[in-house]
């Protein structure tokens, strides 16, 4: 058989819009609005650059069932494009964009083709006038897919030869953070017959099996929230040999990247020398990733300016510092800063004091460590946690339990020493604020991609 290539994206969600962000200034929500979309960009550009035989559309192209007209313009655009260069594009729908929701009447290129919500022939592929692939699709009725599809997809005898592609759109094995719709194994998929499975509804990059058959989820072309940071998103290209063996490529594709950082405060004694590495955090984050990055930014470790960070106002004015304007291509912006430090004393020593400060971090110690002591927290937070409507939402006390306790006697702690132990330093950041900083961190650096 002639090798070929072909694109393997899934997960669109064009026109999706970016959650959990606190505030942006306009350029940034100009730029997370059209992100979706320029990662669709970078995926035709891929299939042209890379003489893609053909290009699958894993599900879920779209945000929502009700279709963003935007999205559907682009998506029909973008295809075009694969149309003129004489690709086709092949698409399902999944439990985002079912069958079931609205659409406008729009009038698609000759080379697209989508699957419907029921068993259908498998679309023939040809490379350099010989046919190298069948490609077998279901796209969703409705939202709420909750069995099998894999009755669906029933390879021909016809296509033996042929490399046999799979194009789903569901749950195979546990997936972490994913519902379960259309679910399988992988034993289920091995014995249908193909020789590729094109998975989409998992937002990261997963090949579950490399071959025979090769197992793969693309991930999400762009991430769309903070749960989807400190990775990459993008497609794959997929080479297949004269023997019908695959070789799959990652390929980033996204515009915009979220990155939380952990920053810590210890040997910091003025609030400029948090400024300083707060910016050099930003700046190095934007210089690894080469696209723009929206920041979460968390505060770790002990010190004096400890103190200051538990005043609310000082943290807003602190990240403001970072906010008043958006300057350079990739930018980065800070989302949010979290504050999660510990006063500058050592606690264990003033743990030993015969004092009151003494006597409450003995507690401290005791509510982590004695058995009937955490029991009885536990049970004192029985009423809130045992609410049916809040326990689904909120974390597992008994998980957490350690942290609120160190929370409670870092701040505890803070409360007793007042000023004289905790080492208060220079001008309130309130008060004095520093525009000239916020310019000097949002340029370009210099040799950023």
């Amino acid at each position: 058989m002639t090798p070929f290539t072909f694109i393997h994206a899934a997960d669109l969600h064009l026109g999706g819009p970016f959650s959990g962000l606190r505030s942006v200034s306009p350029e940034v929500a100009e730029a997370v609005d059209r992100a979706t979309y320029r990662a669709f960009d970078n995926i035709l550009n891929l299939a042209l650059e890379s003489g893609a035989a053909f290009v699958l559309f894993a599900g879920d192209v779209y945000d929502g069932a009700d279709r963003n007209l935007r999205a559907q313009l682009r998506f029909r655009d973008g295809l075009r494009r694969l149309d003129a260069a004489e690709i086709p594009a092949l698409v399902i729908h999944g439990n985002h964009d079912h069958l079931s929701g609205t659409q406008a009447r729009l009038e698609w290129p000759e080379n697209v083709h989508v699957f419907p919500a029921r068993p259908s022939a498998p679309q023939i592929l040809f490379w350099q006038g010989e046919k190298v692939a069948a490609v077998y699709g279901t796209s969703y009725p409705q939202r709420d897919v909750r069995e099998s599809l894999l009755p669906h997809y029933r390879p021909r005898k016809e296509d033996e030869g042929l490399f046999r592609i799979g194009l789903l759109h569901g749950t195979v094995g546990v997936q972490p953070g994913h519902e379960s719709y259309a679910p399988c194994t992988l034993p289920d998929l091995a014995a249908v017959g193909m020789d590729y499975w094109a998975l989409g509804h998992v937002h990261s990059f997963q090949v579950l099996q490399a071959a025979e058959p090769a197992v793969v989820y693309p991930g999400t072309p762009q991430g769309l929230s903070p749960r989807e940071d400190g990775r990459p998103h993008g497609c794959c290209r997929v080479s297949v040999d004269s023997h019908r063996v695959p070789t799959v490529e990652f390929v980033r594709t996204d515009d915009v990247r979220w990155r939380t950082l952990t920053l810590s405060i210890e040997g910091l004694a003025t609030e400029d020398d948090l400024l300083d590495r707060i910016a050099g955090g930003l700046e190095k984050a934007r210089a690894e990733e080469g696209v723009s990055v929206i920041a979460r930014v968390r505060l770790t470790g002990r010190g004096p300016l400890h103190r200051l960070l538990q005043r609310e106002e000082h943290v807003q004015a602190l990240a403001g510092e970072f906010q008043r304007e958006v300057q350079g291509e990739p930018f980065v912006w800070l989302d949010r800063l979290d504050v999660d430090t510990r006063p500058g004393i050592d606690l264990e020593q003033r743990r030993q004091g015969e004092d009151l400060l003494g006597d409450f971090l003995r507690i401290c110690r005791e509510a982590r460590s004695d058995a009937v002591q955490r029991a009885s927290l536990l049970q004192a937070l029985e009423d809130l946690y045992g609410r049916r409507e809040l326990r689904d939402v909120l974390p597992d006390p008994a998980e957490r339990l350690d942290a609120w306790i160190e929370r409670a006697e870092s701040l505890g702690a803070d409360l007793l020493l007042g000023t004289e132990d905790a080492g208060v330093p220079g001008p309130d950041p309130v008060e004095t604020p520093r525009p000239s900083r916020s310019r000097a961190r949002t340029t370009t650096p210099e040799g950023a991609a």
